[in-house]
C-alpha cells in the first residue's frame, strides 16, 4: 500500500518546524494547518492497514452465493473498529505531542 505513516509524521515535525520559523501569522498557521493535515493521514493509513489485517486485501468481482449479494465487510463489522474511533476522536494534533512542548 503508498503511504507510510512514519514519513507523514516526519511530514509534520517539518511543518511545524517551518511554523516556528516563519514571520507571519498566517503563514504559521498555515504550516501548523500542514501538520495537521499530515498527522490525519497518517492515522487514516494506520487504520486502513489495520482493517486490510483483519479483512485481507480487497477483491473485486462477482460475489459467490456466501456473500450474499454483499461485496465487502458486512455493515456491524465497522462497529468499535478503529476507523469508527478515529472519526468521531480526532480534533487536533498539539505541539507537545511531537515533541515541540507546550502551547501556550
Amino acid at each position: 500500500m503508498p503511504g507510510e505513516p512514519k514519513e507523514c509524521r516526519a511530514h509534520a515535525v517539518e511543518c511545524l518546524r517551518l511554523a516556528s520559523a516563519m514571520p507571519s501569522r498566517l503563514s504559521k498557521e498555515r504550516f501548523e494547518e500542514l501538520a495537521q493535515i499530515w498527522l490525519r493521514l497518517a492515522v487514516s493509513l494506520e487504520n486502513t492497514k489495520e482493517l486490510l489485517n483483519q479483512w485481507g486485501e480487497p477483491h473485486l468481482g462477482d460475489p459467490t452465493p456466501k456473500d450474499e449479494g454483499r461485496i465487502g465487510p458486512p455493515a456491524s463489522a465497522y462497529l468499535g473498529s478503529p476507523v469508527g474511533e478515529f472519526a468521531g476522536g480526532f480534533t487536533s494534533i498539539s505541539r507537545s505531542a511531537l515533541g515541540f512542548g507546550t502551547v501556550v
